[in-house]
């Protein structure tokens, strides 16, 4: 997925154009263009009261916790002004995301932030810098399906216990990266550690439509803080 080949164009109203990584060649025209199917937006996360919910879940103690995982999200912006996104592979809608990860215990939002894209995606710290953030943490919360399927891992890890969080908060920061496509590695960590399909290179303003519908609102938020920097970069 690191050497350079042609970019085909995938016409629409959202996407006139985007930069497809290698290896993504069997992509349809429809499949960027198709949006996740609308749902209603997760509301504003709200202050709750401390506590959990423990079930069974094929002999997992599960622990559904009224809490949000912290977490990083990574806007890598290149010189033309397109931001990074990638495909997971656990999404059978192909929807579209750019990278984050949790927040190891001991680490600052940065250091996670760095780890995280290299795992994710291959870029090293040296390729990047960080250029702009958004101030306040923004939140989602996981659909049911979500949560059924985080406990779900628990029982083909052979784990005794797992605790599942309502959603996650996220700190977003804006990196430019200064590198080229081939400093671009999906499995760095090798194919059993892969955690992306495909990439690409995309206008950060229409990747909103083409996230996952409960991290929509985020997407919004953050493409509201970094259009206008990406503008003066």
């Amino acid at each position: 997925s690191s050497s350079s080949s042609s970019s085909p164009s995938f016409p629409g109203p959202h996407l006139p154009e985007i930069d497809v990584a290698p290896g993504a060649a069997s992509t349809s025209a429809s499949a960027l263009a198709a949006s996740p199917s609308p749902s209603s937006p997760p509301r504003s996360p709200r202050s709750t009261s401390s506590g959990s919910i423990s079930q069974q879940v094929e002999l997992v103690e599960v622990e559904y916790l009224d809490a949000y995982r912290d977490n990083v999200g990574m806007c890598v912006v290149n010189e033309r002004g397109l931001v990074f996104a990638a495909r997971r592979v656990d999404d059978p809608k192909g929807t579209w995301q750019m990278p984050q990860g949790g927040i190891d215990k001991g680490e600052d939002a940065k250091e996670a932030a760095l780890r995280e894209l290299e795992e994710e995606t291959g870029i090293k710290a040296s390729r990047v810098k960080f250029v702009g953030e958004v101030d306040e943490w923004l939140a989602y919360d996981f659909p049911t399906s979500v949560k059924q399927k985080l406990a779900k891992r628990a029982a083909k890890k052979k784990a005794f216990k797992k605790v599942v969080f309502k959603g996650q908060k996220q700190k977003w920061f804006l990196l430019k990266f200064d590198g080229s496509d081939s400093d671009i590695d999906l499995i760095a960590r090798g194919e059993e550690h892969r955690e992306f399909s495909e990439w690409c290179w995309v206008p950060l303003d229409h990747l909103s439509t083409q996230i996952v519908h409960f991290k929509k609102e985020v997407y919004e938020e953050v493409s509201k803080s970094f259009c206008p920097l990406i503008q003066d970069l």
